[in-house]
């Protein structure tokens, strides 16, 4: 057993889990061995990896929704559309224009963002 092999299980796409073994050949090169069926739960795909590789260090990798915050969790777009409702801001009160000018742009920003959130939560 190298220092560098184990078994990852991670979380599949569509929501089941499966298992990979992590290792290197006897060259040295990288190689990654996918269990065959996929599990329902984390715990039985740790089960079968234990199974399939006795002895091995089994790693699980935390699902996409629980790695702690990420970029996912702020809305790419958010931070350069506050930027243009600053700048906005700013050029309609030179310009005495602004009222309606910053409420069409925060309403177009709030939209946006509770159309990102609902697509989040499906």
């Amino acid at each position: 057993m190298s220092p560098r092999e184990r078994v990852v299980v991670s979380q599949e796409d569509d929501g089941s889990w499966r298992w990979r073994y992590v290792g290197t050949d006897t060259d040295g090169k990288p190689v990654q061995l996918p269990g065959n069926d996929p599990e329902d739960s984390c715990e039985e795909a740790v089960a079968a990896a234990r199974v399939a590789y006795p002895g091995l260090p089994v790693q699980v990798d935390a699902p996409p929704n629980e790695r702690g915050p990420a970029a996912e969790a702020r809305p790419r777009g958010l931070r350069p559309a506050l930027l243009v409702l600053l700048l906005g801001g700013v050029s309609a009160a030179r310009h005495r224009w602004g009222g309606a000018a910053a409420a069409a742009v925060l309403a177009g920003l709030l939209a946006a963002r509770g159309a990102r959130r609902r697509r989040h939560r499906r």
